[in-house]
């Protein structure tokens, strides 16, 4: 009779939620409540907080799961894992996910395909696309077959774009390292009553006129712009630029030629009168300055790119 008294008082304790044992130390609860308020905290993990907290301020399993609305069994669990790791045993584990088709040796080589010129391959063109990709892997025997959309996550991957290129320009200069080391210092390191300038200029710049005003816009219609327009010749563009302050110096002239490249400088020594002035600029133009006897007539200090 003991026992079967026994046994139904627990069966009751069990079927309105007996009390937890669960206490928090004060900065436990300061990190469960601040996951629990905070607007971008993912919902499954704000459920699991709440019922961590429900349960610590003394509501049993019953209770909690009414509260909450889920089942005694999730409260236990989180419960548990909540009592033997702390707060990040309320986070998901890791999970292993699909076996990887590709070893990590075929997506390097992949990637490394990439990385290749498409004429080294077999391929008559200049640039890889992801179905040319898709050919070669499979003709070289990398893969036995393999879909686009993996090529691009394995580029994605390897931070690879084999599509994009950026433009450079080689020097074939013999002289370009020493002239290099030169110019560098002068734009790094400013010396006191010296100026730096960076000299250029631009050719066949077209002065053109709309036939007809642009049209602005309005309510529920874009601007317009009139297609055709009138030529009114070529400018020349000559331009200066101090490395240190900014400051631009600009003049247009109808021609290119050594005597209105002369006269910009000329008006660029009367621009700034007083110390040493370092002129940088392509080889062409420094030769065709240099030749003409005007450096050694000025304080002009000639650097060529």
């Amino acid at each position: 009779m003991v026992v079967e008294a026994t046994r139904l008082v627990d069966r009751a304790l069990r079927s309105v939620g007996a009390v937890a044992q669960l206490e928090l130390t004060p900065q436990g609860r300061r990190d469960l409540e601040l996951i629990n308020r905070t607007p971008k905290t993912q919902q499954r993990l704000a459920l699991r907080t709440a019922i961590v907290l429900t349960v610590a301020d003394g509501g049993g399993y019953h209770a909690a799961a009414r509260d909450v609305g889920v089942s005694r069994t999730t409260v236990r669990l989180w419960v548990r894992r909540y009592q033997q790791d702390g707060v990040i045993a309320l986070r998901d584990r890791p999970r292993s996910g699909r076996p990887p088709e590709l070893s990590s040796e075929t997506r390097t080589q992949v990637i490394g395909l990439a990385c290749r010129a498409p004429s080294d391959e077999g391929c008559d063109t200049d640039r890889w696309t992801l179905d040319l990709l898709v050919e070669a892997a499979v003709r070289t025997g990398l893969v036995s077959s393999i879909h686009r959309t993996t090529i691009a996550y394995l580029l994605r991957q390897g931070a690879i774009q084999p599509q994009r290129y950026k433009m450079w320009l080689h020097s074939k200069d013999p002289q370009f390292r020493e002239k290099i080391a030169a110019i560098v210092p002068l734009y790094l390191h400013h010396q006191a009553g010296e100026t730096v300038l960076s000299i250029d200029e631009k050719t066949g710049i077209q002065a053109l006129e709309r036939r007809v005003a642009d049209r602005r816009p309005a309510p529920g219609r874009t601007g317009r712009r009139e297609f055709e327009y009138i030529r009114h010749g070529t400018l020349t563009l000559f331009a200066a630029r101090n490395v240190h302050t900014g400051q631009v110096t600009g003049w247009c002239q109808p021609q290119r030629r050594r005597t209105e490249f002369i006269a910009f400088l000329d008006m660029l020594a009367t621009q700034y009168p007083r110390g040493r002035v370092h002129c940088v600029l392509d080889l062409f133009r420094c030769r065709d300055y240099a030749d003409s006897g005007a450096a050694r007539a000025r304080n002009v200090a000639i650097k060529s790119e």
